[in-house]
């Protein structure tokens, strides 16, 4: 059996209840200020692949992705330093050796100068160490231009750019992070 004082109570208390929960809801937290995302920046697309250096021709703009460089000519450098220096090392290395095969020597001395030494010392001797003097100051003559040569006439070189790679921020709504930008 039920107790009719006791339903009063209850209905009395119910509707307390329930207005206690359906209070109004608090209004959403404002969204974050925006912040502007930086100008994005002048990006230059590099070549995917290519040669790390390219003959360049001096004056004219180098491709995109690659630089405009002066060097030596490496092979009239190390080809006339090769003709010359073993040449002149080995004349005066053995100067009297070779001198007493073609019947002596009266002034070896002279050899130490380059390409001018042998040509003395051929108008000073006889015919037959005359003419080898003369064949090995034209070989030294001809390393020392070598070597000038290339050290004097520097040529133009192409060379590719290091690669670039950018870290940017992304800001937009609804998205936040980094990106990558750049090439490999």
């Amino acid at each position: 059996m039920r107790k009719p004082g006791l339903t009063v109570v209850a209905m009395l208390l119910l509707p307390s209840f329930a207005l206690a929960q359906a209070e109004t809801p608090l209004p959403p937290p404002p969204p974050p200020p925006m912040v502007e995302a930086p100008p994005p920046q002048a990006f230059e697309p590099m070549p995917a692949a290519g040669p790390l250096r390219m003959e360049g021709v001096a004056g004219q703009t180098p491709p995109l992705g690659y630089h405009a460089q002066t060097e030596f000519r490496t092979g009239l450098v190390v080809a006339g330093a090769i003709t010359f220096g073993v040449v002149w090392v080995v004349l005066n290395l053995f100067p009297l050796t070779v001198a007493n095969a073609f019947g002596g020597c009266g002034n070896c001395n002279l050899l130490i100068i380059p390409a001018i030494g042998p040509i003395i010392l051929a108008t000073q001797s006889n015919s037959s160490l005359a003419s080898l003097l003369v064949l090995d100051a034209i070989v030294q003559a001809g390393g020392l231009a070598m070597l000038i040569t290339g050290l004097a006439a520097q040529r133009t070189v192409w060379v590719r750019d290091a690669r670039r790679v950018q870290v940017l921020p992304i800001l937009s709504p609804g998205m936040q992070g980094l990106g990558v930008v750049g090439s490999f």
